[in-house]
């Protein structure tokens, strides 16, 4: 039997949904199958409620009726947030987004697909898990815009394919939190990732693809200030949303469903 795709996600309670429709188009596209974790925390903010237990064992039970092994854990990671943000990245305006940088914490697989709640696949999960990493910690995509702006080479955090011993080795987890924690602003898990001193692998644009879907789009995702679905938190143009949209009717006709 082969190894099975493992996803990562990292979200709070507002970002179910966008994790929920991910996975599921995940679920349509990899033959495989899934073992995906959703990293979640409690937080004293207005956004810092976690992702529920009912809701995970909800999408556990979606990955679960496929009969390959595909299965959800839920990582509280409350406490080692909490720490990190006490120990200098208080200035964080998104602190969930930095749980990433605690998988050293928690990590057992010794390869990871870490993603944001803002994706969604186009092709088989298991074609960018098995992209090369090249003996480098992780592997990202190439953020052309910044790099442009910046003049030196910047990834977009948002897709990762991290070797977690390779980056425990090279201390990448560690010398991300210190970068984040050494900056007066601006404390992002961008910021953190491009400034740390840990060199990426890079994966090819479809790999993470932000400006429309494309011949080689593997996963497509979507800014923070986007819609995905009309009448939902992100945008898509009207030929994207034709792509997806079966895999939304797929959700709204399972959400109610009781498992």
């Amino acid at each position: 039997m082969c190894d099975p795709v493992r996803l990562v996600y990292s979200g709070n309670d507002d970002d179910y949904e966008g994790i929920l429709i991910s996975v599921l188009s995940a679920m349509r596209r990899t033959c495989g199958a899934l073992d995906v974790s959703i990293l979640t925390a409690l937080l004293d903010r207005p956004d810092g409620k976690p992702v529920e237990g009912g809701k995970a064992a909800y999408l556990n039970a979606l990955l679960s009726s496929r009969g390959d092994g595909s299965k959800l854990t839920l990582i509280d990671l409350s406490l080692p947030l909490q720490k990190l943000l006490r120990s200098g990245a208080a200035e964080a305006a998104r602190p969930y987004e930095l749980r990433p940088l605690l998988l050293d914490e928690c990590a057992r697989a010794e390869k990871l697909l870490c993603l944001c709640s803002s994706t969604l696949f186009c092709a088989d999960a298991s074609i960018v898990y098995g992209k090369g990493i090249y003996g480098r910690p992780f592997a990202a995509v190439c953020d052309k815009r910044r790099s442009f702006l910046y003049g030196k080479r910047l990834v977009d955090p948002s897709v990762m394919l991290i070797d977690v011993s390779r980056a425990r080795e090279e201390g990448f987890f560690e010398k991300a939190r210190k970068a984040l924690c050494a900056r007066r602003s601006s404390q992002t898990l961008f910021d953190a990732v491009n400034s740390c001193g840990v060199c990426p692998a890079l994966l090819p644009d479809g790999c993470g693809e932000c400006r429309g879907v494309r011949g080689d789009t593997l996963i497509r995702r979507f800014g923070r200030r986007g819609r995905l679905f009309r009448g939902g938190s992100y945008a898509m143009n009207d030929r994207e949303y034709r792509m997806f949209e079966n895999v939304y009717r797929e959700y709204l006709a399972k959400r109610d469903r009781k498992f």
